[in-house]
């Protein structure tokens, strides 16, 4: 999530990561360029390199997310989103609804 806040200002582009709690995945994605020929609306394609690929999160962890699409902007901003991901022993929330702009990951304690 940080990286992906950090390359949106250096880029000027938005970012997104992309969250399928069903087949417990994830990946990024860049804002593509305009085509006109297409239409003027947004488009995003898979970031390239390392960090392009589609992540699993293993099946014994519980992935659960509030909302598919987690946007990073240029000026530094991202959308309220909370991730929870459980085990039978441990339960880790990644947010970002407590200050808009910050990552906060905390443990609940069960």
């Amino acid at each position: 999530m940080q990286y992906a806040q950090q390359r949106s200002v250096i880029d000027n582009k938005e970012y997104q990561i992309r969250l399928d709690s069903s087949m417990n995945k994830y990946w990024l994605l860049v804002e593509a360029p305009i085509d006109e020929t297409i239409g003027n609306e947004k488009r995003f394609e898979r970031f390239t390199g390392r960090l392009g690929k589609v992540f699993v999160v293993p099946k014994r962890i519980g992935f659960k997310v509030d909302q598919k699409t987690i946007c990073f902007y240029p000026d530094g901003l991202m959308d309220k989103a909370q991730i929870d991901l459980t085990d039978q022993k441990n339960e880790i929330v990644v947010s970002t609804k407590e200050q808009r702009g910050n990552v906060y990951v905390y443990e609940i304690e069960k």
